[in-house]
């Protein structure tokens, strides 16, 4: 795609190949390129040409900025799908036992107390896990990603985004157990306790 070589070897190439001949530089971070261009015109060079290259890495990198936000969509439909799995697993194992407290006079509304502090204790317990290590994997990525390139290391944390998190799991995943709760509820207390 290109190459920079020196005027020594430029010359070496032959006559023709300087016709191409630029200058390369390489700015400190945040300097600006106009700024450089005034430079180099004061000095009398030409500028007709500037124009700022990114390595093709940086240029990759950008063309896939929307797969950690795809990648988080999946996580979370995919958590809410086991902690949904986990609440239907968990309310058909344990039928006869709210069966039993139901007979014993465990009333509808604490039935469903019962089934929505399982969920919140799922979703705590997921959060308090899942966010402390979703924060160290994040950052040993992107530091794995940043050394591979040229890029500098500044591992950011979306506190917004993780204050969100935790309401939201908590919030998804009572709504999850909605279904399973209701059907739990709906069945009799005789119908669970009788014996097949």
């Amino acid at each position: 795609e290109g190459a920079l070589l020196t005027q020594v070897g430029l010359d070496r190439i032959g006559s023709g190949a300087s016709d191409q001949a630029g200058t390369f530089a390489k700015l400190r971070d945040g300097a600006s390129t106009e700024a450089f261009a005034a430079r180099v015109e004061r000095a009398g060079g030409s500028t007709s040409n500037v124009s700022v290259i990114e390595p093709a890495a940086v240029e990759n990198l950008r063309d896939v900025r929307a797969l950690p936000l795809l990648l988080a969509l999946c996580f979370t439909l995919l958590g809410i799908g086991v902690a949904g799995h986990a609440l239907v697993t968990t309310l058909r194992k344990r039928r006869r036992d709210l069966a039993v407290l139901r007979a014993l006079g465990l009333s509808p509304g604490q039935a469903r107390v019962t089934v929505v502090s399982q969920a919140t204790t799922l979703a705590v317990v997921g959060v308090c896990a899942g966010i402390p290590l979703g924060i160290l994997g994040g950052k040993l990525a992107w530091h794995w990603v940043a050394d591979s390139m040229p890029l500098v290391y500044a591992g950011p944390l979306a506190l917004v985004a993780v204050l969100v998190a935790i309401p939201a799991t908590v919030a998804l995943v009572n709504a999850a157990a909605i279904w399973p709760g209701r059907s739990a509820l709906r069945r009799r207390p005789g119908a669970a306790l009788r014996v097949e």
